[in-house]
């Protein structure tokens, strides 16, 4: 399988759409500051790769240059904007990109209603899928269900742990290690009904 690379000088779309993680290139203009907004489950990474950003961060100001990095919890206001002469670039990541990923606040800093896909105006991901609503409902509702079945098995590996020795430890990796990789199953068939019921 061929390693994709990409080139910030060319690549400004959504480079990697995925549960795990939404990851872009992106330019920054210069002028006023872009809505303030979280992400309810994912942590953001910034870095500077040209020019001079502002983030503002939960109330807080930083200006980062190029190859200066910040990380943005999960449910904490941020906002970026390019200063200087001249457009800035920056990489950023989200880490898990959950529908929806984005929460936006009116003036008054009270969250206002969800919005779907706004990832989609920087273009990248999938192509919509064509799969009806009850057909994604239908995957998210087994992908839930085995979750569920997952779950009870860990529990009931942690009830039979009466001690915590590395056999237990070991044991209950076993039960848990299917149950974190079924999450991401569960994130992108909700992320497929999410985007579907919404558009």
């Amino acid at each position: 399988m061929p390693i994709d690379v990409y080139d910030y000088r060319a690549n400004l779309s959504n480079l990697v759409v995925q549960p795990q993680i939404r990851s872009r290139f992106r330019r920054v203009e210069l002028g006023p500051v872009p809505e303030v907004h979280s992400h309810d489950l994912g942590g953001e990474t910034f870095l500077v790769m040209e020019g001079e950003i502002e983030f503002t961060v939960d109330g807080e100001r930083v200006v980062c240059t190029a190859g200066q990095s910040i990380f943005v919890p999960p449910r904490t206001t941020h906002a970026v904007r390019a200063l200087g002469e001249r457009p800035a670039v920056m990489y950023l990541s989200v880490s898990p990109h959950v529908e929806p990923t984005h929460t936006f606040y009116d003036g008054d800093g009270q969250s206002l209603p969800p919005r779907y896909g706004v990832w989609r105006t920087a273009g990248g991901g999938d192509a919509p899928t064509t799969d009806s609503s009850s057909t994604l409902l239908q995957s998210y509702r087994r992908a839930v269900e085995e979750l569920s079945d997952l779950a009870s098995a860990n529990a009931e590996s942690v009830s039979n742990c009466d001690t915590v020795t590395r056999a237990a430890i070991d044991t209950l990796w076993d039960s848990l290690r299917p149950l974190l990789q079924h999450i991401e199953t569960v994130e992108r068939t909700w992320n497929a009904l999410a985007l579907e019921a919404a558009s």
